[in-house]
């Protein structure tokens, strides 16, 4: 039986979308937006977030844009798993940004059972991500869960979740 399946990927996925109003979308273009939102290919779990301000403005907006962070986790055909969390200056993900603190940790998980796990916590940084038994031949369903954590001064810790089978 397995312990991560397309429905937690989809509710983990719905729950960002859910998230994303808060998103503010430069050109409010519709086509970009719908882009953002579709479900990525091959099976990759991708999530997408702004953070909310620790202290509300009063309806003022901040004086710099929010960083844009994602988190992605992959199940590899060859075997092993990885997780990846990114940080950007906004919603195109051309140029990124470091903040204080990005972390990953990505489990494995054949069959259902927990077999391993890894972790890279960076500090004053852009990107962290990691690779567990990658190229590791694997007899079973592997599935992996990613588990992200972006900090930055003036916002609120952002903990984001992916999945993949």
């Amino acid at each position: 039986m397995k312990r991560f399946g397309k429905s937690v990927v989809s509710s983990v996925l719905a729950v960002s979308i859910l998230a994303l109003p808060s998103i503010s979308f430069a050109a409010g273009d519709p086509e970009i937006e719908k882009e953002l939102l579709k479900e990525p290919a091959n099976g990759v779990s991708v999530v997408v977030t702004t953070p909310e301000l620790e202290q509300p403005q009063n309806g003022i907006a901040a004086a710099t844009a929010a960083p844009y962070y994602r988190g992605q986790s992959k199940v590899y055909a060859i075997g092993g798993v990885s997780s990846f969390s990114d940080v950007f200056t906004d919603y195109t993900q051309a140029q990124t940004l470091s903040i204080d603190r990005v972390y990953v940790k990505s489990k494995q998980y054949i069959n259902g059972i927990y077999t391993q796990s890894a972790v890279d916590d960076q500090k004053k940084a852009s990107h962290a991500g990691i690779y567990v038994a990658y190229g590791a031949r694997t007899i079973g369903d592997q599935e992996v869960l990613g588990e992200h954590k972006f900090e930055q001064t003036g916002y609120k810790v952002t903990i984001l979740e992916t999945t993949d089978t």
